[in-house]
C-alpha cells in the first residue's frame, strides 16, 4: 500500500500472488523417477485506490492458481504414464489421437509427433529421460470426440520414408 498524497486515509493497492510446484514421479516397484514436473501460476491486480492500510487479496484468485496447477499436473501426469498417441492415419491427410473431450486439448491448437525411440536412462540419477524421439511433424486439431481427437496433418519431415503413422506420440509444440 502507498498513501497518496492529499487524501486522508487513501492508499494504492495492487496484489499479485505466485504459485509453484514441483512434483516427481517415482516408479514404486524400481524407485526410478519416471519425470519431474515444474508448474506455476500467478495473478496481479491493476493498482485501486482503497481506504485503508491491509487487506488480502480475494481467496478466488488463489483458487483459481490451484485450480490451474492442478489441472496442469494432471494432463501431466496422464501424458507421462499414458502418452497421446496416433491410433490410426486415414488417406484424407487426417490422425486419429486416442485422447477426448476431457484430454486438455482444443481445436486449432498445434502438436508435433514424434517416432517413439527406446527408453534412456540417466547413469547417475536413474530418472527416465524419455524415448529416443524422432520428430516426424505436425498437426493440427481439427475436432474433438468424447474419446478421441481427429487432427489434420499441417508438415511431415519425410512424408516419403517417415510418415506421421500409428503409434506415434503427439507432445504440445514447442
Amino acid at each position: 500500500h502507498k498513501a497518496l498524497p492529499n487524501f486522508d486515509d487513501k492508499y494504492k493497492r495492487s496484489d499479485i500472488g505466485l504459485l509453484e510446484v514441483s512434483a516427481q514421479m517415482i516408479d514404486t516397484t524400481t524407485g526410478q523417477i519416471v519425470t519431474t514436473f515444474y508448474l506455476k501460476s500467478s495473478f496481479s491486480t491493476k493498482a485501486e485506490v482503497v481506504n485503508g492500510r491491509g487487506g488480502a487479496p480475494s481467496s478466488v484468485r488463489f483458487t483459481n492458481m490451484a485450480k490451474n496447477v492442478s489441472a496442469t499436473l494432471a494432463d501431466d501426469f496422464t501424458d507421462a504414464v499414458y502418452p497421446m498417441k496416433v491410433v490410426k492415419r486415414n488417406t484424407r491427410g487426417q490422425v486419429f489421437i486416442n485422447r477426448g473431450k476431457d484430454g486438455g486439448l482444443k481445436i486449432g491448437q498445434v502438436y508435433d509427433v514424434f517416432y517413439p525411440g527406446e527408453e534412456l536412462i540417466d547413469p547417475d540419477t536413474g530418472e527416465s529421460l524419455g524415448g529416443s524421439e524422432e520428430f516426424v511433424g505436425t498437426i493440427k486439431i481439427s475436432r474433438i470426440n468424447p474419446k478421441m481427437t481427429v487432427a489434420k496433418i499441417e508438415s511431415e519431415e519425410d512424408a516419403e520414408n517417415a510418415p506421421i503413422a500409428t503409434g506415434d506420440i503427439v507432445r504440445k509444440h514447442q
